[in-house]
Order: structure tokens, then C-alpha cells, then sequence
């Protein structure tokens, strides 16, 4: 019993060491990635702009959000989407997310050496989350992401391995040849199973209670967990043939899950393969497997973001206008607004802030940039930094134009109080550009808020022309409060 506890202790220390260091050693970013993007498909409170944050944090995934967005897999209407935050309107909150989930596993599969191996992990995770999530399209179920998310990690473990093996993945591959089963192979070699390292993983960074659940489920009755099981076994098995009786059962548990018959069942399987294979081309995955009918070369299609923010900003500026004309929410708005000032001008931080009308305080109620956890409460989307307004301000209002505050500017008012929220973000020179509607006569304007924006830590000087650009785009949040003050 004694050599049982301690084989038993070593496996969970040999397991726990792994977990600790893909955490912490070799893949924090993608770990970071991946917390995000599940707290904010599980938190209730959580936005469209919360997730526009995570995104835009990283400028190639944004790049690749948009070119996918606009291609005819994901986008067939072939409307025009050029920021993040039209996305969620025209794809959907959850449609976005999958994407960018998809995207930060797809890209730390093809940073790493042992390509064949990660690969068809690659394909069999993405296979499985289109499987799963089909055989729920026909029923009433409405938590299709969540079982698009489940089923696509449900590889994970072993695609982290092959990522990160740590001088163990030749001896794992010698030992696939000796044992019949791959576990065997895998409890051998490492002291545990893969699926182990899934769920230990799938734990450790909070991902998908529910693929958690099904992990550990021997008997499992929900619709959307069974969809995850039939779907993970069919992308799992293929590589033993389409004919194959493995295959042949699931296409069986298919066609019962469905109320199909197994002719039907058989062709809505496989045209959730074809369809897999053509996502995997949208994200220009480098090749599909073989058994993945039907099998194509990826399209090459070039990521090139453009540098030229003259086209940037135009194009931005028409995805705004047209945001307007569909009377989209103002949160939706300001966030893109937010997003294009953010991109076009490549600040490190934009902040839409609100004025109390009772307290007359500056309240942070929108941000972009990777120190926003420090101003905004999540819980009551609220600033955190609150002072009385410098009564100075009150003419930005009143003249409605962007300012561009200089370090000279910000000594001269540090006698002035000047409000808190721009001493805490501390930036030596900054944008701001206020927000303010018409009252009853023309000399009157009502004073909202403001947008600022700044290039804390990027140590690259402000111009005219970027005051000017930062202007043309702010107006655009002015022109969604006086659409709406006219409602």
C-alpha cells in the first residue's frame, strides 16, 4: 500500500511540476491570453469592450481578428468591418472570442519546433469544436460557444506537450510503438496521461468549467456534454479511417443525438469536416490533414498590416459613420471610437471619462490599454480615480476642441489641482478632447465627458498632425450623444 501512496504522490508532483511550468516558465502570454478570454465569456458583467480590450492589447491578433472577419467563411454578407468592436455587432460577442481563443492556441502551435505533431493537435481540437457545436445547431440548446470552447480544449493537454515536451517527446514517441494503447505509452513516460494534463491545465487557468466537468464524467446526460463527448471522439479517431468501426459507432451516437438516421447522420458529420477544413483555411492554418475531408491547401493570404494610417484613419472613420447610421448602443460607439484612436494613432492609452453632473468628479468609464485593471472597477464599470474637476477645465467645454496638454502645460497647473485622473496616468503629454452637447440656446452646451489618450510608455513624441486626427475621431463620440439627445 506504501509503494502504491508513493506512486500515486510522485504522479501527482511529476503532474503539478508540468502544470507549474507551462504556467509560469515557458507559456505565460498564451496562459495570460486564455484567462482573459475565459473571465470574460464567464462573467456576466463582462462587455464587448472588455473583450475589444483583450484583443487590441495584441496588435497581430487584432490584425488577424479583422482579416478573418472579413473573409466569406465568417463574413458572407461581405460587410465592411474594420474595428474589433463592429465584429462583436456583425459576428457576435461569442463568435469573437472563439476566434481570438482559436487564434493565441493556432499561433503558440506554430511558434514551436515539433510542427507534424502540434499540428494534427491543431486540426483535431478545431475539428472537434465544429463537430460539437453543430450537433447542438438543431436543438434547443443555447449555449453553443461555451461547447465550441469545451471541445476545443479538449486537446489541450496534449498539444501544450508537444509545444513545450521538455526532452521527453522522443521517448514518448519510442514508446507509442511499444504499447498498443497511447496512454500506456504516456503513463510510462511521463508518469501520467495526457487528458491528465488537460484537466489539470483547464483547471489551473480557469477555462471551461464545463469541459472540467466533462473530463471527469464517466456517464454524461447533458445535451451539450454529450455533443462535446461525440464530437471529440470523432475528431479523435479519424486518423484511423472514415470507414473505420470507431468512427462508424460515433457517426451511430451522432445520428441518435440528432434524431437522424444514419445515412443523414452520416453526410451532416461530414459536411461538419468539410466545414472544419475551411475554417481552418480562414486562419491560413499551413495545411489540413488528409483524413479531414475534404482535404485543400491553405490559402495564402498575406497579414500584412498597413502602415499607413492615412488609410487607416479613413477607413476608420467610415466604419464610425456607419455605426451611427445603424443607431448602435453608445457603449458600442464610444468603444470603437476608443479603438480606432487607439490603433490609427498607436497610443498606449485612451480613456473616455464621464462628469458626475451631482459630484462634478472624473470618472473613468471606458479604457483601452494594459493598465486599465488600475482605473476601472469592473464590478461598477466605475472610475476608481474620482476628484473634484479643475475648475480650468470647464473651458475645454465650452470651446468643444481637442487640447494637447505638454509636460510646460502640466507644471503650470500642478499649482491648479489638476484633476487626478490625469496625474495618475501620469503621461508628460497627453490628448484630450471634450465632450459636450447643445442646450437650449446655442451659447449653452451640456459638458458629458471627455476622451484622452496618451503615449505613456512608448516614448514617441505627439505631432499636430496627430491632434488633428485624434480630433476628427473624437468628434464622432459628440456626434452619438447628440444623435441620442435628439431621441
Amino acid at each position: 500500500m506504501t509503494n502504491i501512496a508513493t506512486a500515486r504522490q510522485a504522479k501527482r508532483n511529476s503532474l503539478s511540476e508540468w502544470v507549474t511550468r507551462l504556467s509560469q516558465e515557458e507559456m505565460p502570454a498564451f496562459a495570460h491570453t486564455a484567462r482573459s478570454l475565459a473571465n470574460v465569456s464567464r462573467d456576466q458583467d463582462s462587455s464587448a469592450n472588455d473583450l475589444s480590450n483583450v484583443i487590441l492589447h495584441d496588435s497581430t491578433m487584432t490584425a488577424r481578428i479583422l482579416r478573418i472577419a472579413n473573409s466569406v467563411h465568417y463574413n458572407p454578407s461581405s460587410i465592411a468591418i474594420e474595428t474589433v468592436s463592429y465584429a462583436t455587432v456583425v459576428l457576435g460577442f461569442e463568435q469573437v472570442r472563439n476566434l481570438a481563443l482559436t487564434i493565441s492556441m493556432i499561433d503558440t502551435a506554430l511558434a514551436t519546433k515539433l510542427q507534424d505533431q502540434i499540428q494534427k493537435e491543431m486540426i483535431c481540437a478545431y475539428h472537434a469544436a465544429i463537430q460539437a457545436q453543430r450537433l447542438v445547431t438543431s436543438t434547443e440548446e443555447t449555449d453553443l460557444e461555451a461547447i465550441y470552447i469545451g471541445a476545443l480544449l479538449h486537446r489541450l493537454g496534449p498539444l501544450m506537450f508537444w509545444c513545450f515536451p521538455f526532452d521527453k517527446g522522443d521517448e514518448l514517441f519510442a514508446a507509442y510503438k511499444q504499447f498498443d494503447e497511447p496512454t500506456k505509452a504516456e503513463q510510462k513516460v511521463l508518469g501520467f496521461r495526457l487528458d491528465q494534463l488537460t484537466t489539470a491545465l483547464v483547471s489551473e487557468w480557469n477555462l471551461s468549467p464545463m469541459l472540467e466537468h466533462a473530463l471527469k464524467s464517466i456517464g454524461l446526460k447533458k445535451t451539450d456534454e454529450n455533443a462535446i463527448s461525440i464530437g471529440t471522439s470523432i475528431a479523435d479517431n479519424i486518423h484511423r479511417g472514415w470507414e473505420s468501426q470507431k468512427v462508424k459507432d460515433m457517426i451511430g451516437a451522432a445520428a441518435k443525438h440528432l434524431s437522424l438516421s444514419a445515412s443523414a447522420a452520416k453526410d451532416y458529420v461530414y459536411d461538419s469536416a468539410r466545414i472544419a477544413t475551411d475554417g481552418l483555411k480562414s486562419f491560413n492554418f499551413p495545411h489540413t490533414q488528409a483524413l479531414l475531408p475534404p482535404a485543400g491547401n491553405a490559402l495564402q493570404i498575406s497579414e500584412k498590416v498597413t502602415k499607413d494610417s492615412a488609410e487607416l484613419e479613413l477607413r476608420m472613420l467610415r466604419q464610425l459613420t456607419h455605426m451611427l447610421s445603424e443607431n448602435l448602443d453608445i457603449n458600442r460607439i464610444l468603444m470603437a471610437v476608443l479603438e480606432a484612436i487607439y490603433r490609427v494613432l498607436e497610443m498606449d492609452q485612451v480613456v473616455f471619462a464621464t462628469i458626475n453632473p451631482k459630484s462634478k468628479r472624473l470618472q473613468a468609464k471606458l479604457m483601452i490599454g494594459k493598465r486599465k485593471a488600475s482605473f476601472i472597477d469592473r464590478a461598477g464599470n466605475t472610475g476608481v480615480l474620482q476628484g473634484k474637476m479643475n475648475p480650468s477645465l470647464s473651458s475645454w467645454f465650452t470651446d468643444a476642441e481637442a487640447v494637447w496638454m505638454k509636460d510646460t502645460d502640466l507644471n503650470k497647473a500642478a499649482n491648479k489641482n489638476i484633476d487626478p485622473l490625469f496625474t495618475e496616468l501620469a503621461a508628460r503629454e497627453f490628448f484630450v478632447s471634450p465632450i459636450a452637447v447643445s442646450q437650449t440656446s446655442p451659447q449653452s452646451t451640456r459638458p458629458i465627458g471627455l476622451i484622452y489618450a496618451d503615449r505613456f510608455s512608448l516614448h514617441r513624441p505627439l505631432t499636430d498632425e496627430n491632434l488633428r486626427s485624434f480630433e476628427h475621431l473624437s468628434n464622432h463620440a459628440t456626434l452619438a450623444f447628440k444623435f441620442l439627445s435628439r431621441k
